[in-house]
């Protein structure tokens, strides 16, 4: 993006600063961002939080008074480095302005967008946790929340292929091949080999794509971190649409369903089994039935079997794709987390469902055969 003159950057207004993250006064950065896109609050004793949940970019929030909250709050997100190789930020701008014109989608507003990152509102709500997001009737309303988001947003022209293997092969472009680090040398390199992921990669898209499912605008990153319950309202939330792009919409369940692991404390053993995934799919193809006008009680069990091997299959796709991003992070990212050492645990547990992988790949060629 040009960064030569001051303009309204698909329709959030552009500020040509940029804020370093080795920065020695970032806070003061932040603050000086913030009151040009808030002048009302200039004269006020502002302060930043950091926000600790964000393991691609540093988030920041900027604030007036003793509480945080919607009403005196916004984010500041400074992109992680070499994330814009990998990212395309026209499209989340986009994706960002016309989810935040779906009133039910509860969104946040972009409010501006400079440099190397971009500023948005607060939105109030508890991030979820492993336990609430098991809840029955926050799971519910979670599987309404991403039946809205994909059906709602028509606005964007559906591509022909779903963007996992679009943005697949901008990680396989950026991978490194090896570490100056020892340590991280010798993590990389128990990873199999990136022509064997490739190859496992292949296999499980083709797969996903037999099955027919539709094409939807994702969230794609649906972690933990990234859904807000709040208990004032009644509603979920969706923040951080960074990877949102059109995938099928078991690639977006699959993903969630993945993440129930958690990140700081990865346990597997937490992912879902098949009844409860079937009632969650049950809530979600109902809300989409009745977004489309259609009577839920015609739901099939055929349909609703479809949608459950999608979903399985697509969250071991997920650890494909986030292996990938974990090696390429461990390459760029200057957040301290330790990104080989998650991206491990993803793709051993994608071997350990290998197994899995291979029932319900016979299952598709079933499906396929009917």
């Amino acid at each position: 993006m040009a960064t030569d003159t001051p303009k309204y950057y698909l329709n959030a207004p552009y500020q040509d600063i940029t804020i370093s993250l080795k920065s020695a006064d970032i806070s003061t950065d932040v603050i000086n961002l913030v009151i040009t896109i808030k002048p009302c609050w200039k004269g006020k004793s502002l302060k930043t939080k950091l926000f600790t949940d964000g393991i691609s970019n540093k988030l920041i929030g900027c604030y007036h008074g003793d509480k945080i909250s919607a009403g005196n709050c916004v984010i500041v997100r400074i992109n992680g480095f070499g994330t814009d190789k990998i990212i395309d930020r026209d499209n989340e701008i986009k994706t960002f302005n016309i989810l935040s014109s779906i009133k039910c989608l509860n969104s946040s507003k972009l409010l501006t967008v400079f440099v190397n990152g971009l500023c948005y509102e607060y939105l109030d709500g508890d991030v979820l946790d492993e336990n609430n997001v098991r809840d029955p009737h926050i799971a519910k309303l979670i599987a309404k929340q991403m039946a809205n988001m994909h059906n709602l947003c028509k606005r964007i022209p559906t591509p022909i292929t779903a963007e996992y293997g679009i943005n697949i092969a901008k990680f396989l472009a950026n991978m490194p091949k090896g570490f100056a680090d020892s340590y991280k040398q010798k993590l990389f390199e128990k990873f199999p080999k990136i022509s064997v992921l490739e190859s496992e990669i292949n296999i499980i898209t083709s797969a996903i794509e037999k099955l027919n499912l539709p094409l939807v605008l994702c969230h794609n990153d649906l972690l933990l971190a990234n859904i807000l319950y709040d208990k004032y309202t009644d509603s979920i939330k969706f923040i951080d649409f960074e990877y949102s792009a059109f995938n099928y919409n078991c690639y977006d369940i699959g993903n969630h369903f993945a993440e129930y692991a958690g990140i700081n404390e990865v346990d597997y053993s937490r992912y879902p089994d098949k009844e409860y995934q079937l009632e969650w799919l049950r809530n979600y193809l109902e809300q989409v039935y009745f977004l489309q006008s259609k009577d839920p009680k015609t739901i099939t069990d055929a349909e609703l079997q479809t949608l459950y091997i999608g979903v399985n299959l697509s969250s071991l796709a997920a650890h494909l794709y986030w292996t990938l991003w974990s090696i390429y992070q461990a390459s760029n990212s200057t957040i301290d987390f330790d990104f080989l050492a998650y991206g491990k645990l993803r793709i051993d547990e994608y071997m350990s469902k290998k197994n899995l992988s291979l029932v319900l790949l016979q299952t598709v060629d079933k499906h396929e055969n009917y």
